[in-house]
């Protein structure tokens, strides 16, 4: 091999690394920004459940509010 081909495959190396690093970087923002949603949908749905189903699941009112009340972002 000479060395223009060394260099070609070197280049193709690093870019296909590079490529690889912002696909993994795309795939954990899209599922962060999916659990965010997941959980802002749940907290939602919780602040909805009346006394009698926040009982059944072993929850008070005001448990149900805090949790609603909190960020998406925040577990």
């Amino acid at each position: 091999m000479n060395v223009r081909v060394l260099e070609m495959q070197s280049r193709r190396g690093w870019w296909s690394g590079a490529a690889e690093s912002a696909t993994r970087v795309l795939h954990r923002g899209i599922v962060l920004l999916l659990e965010w949603n997941q959980r802002a949908r749940q907290r939602r749905q919780l602040a909805r459940l009346d006394d009698y189903l926040l009982r059944d699941i072993g929850l008070s009112r005001v448990d149900a509010e805090q949790e609603a009340r909190k960020p998406f972002w925040r577990g």
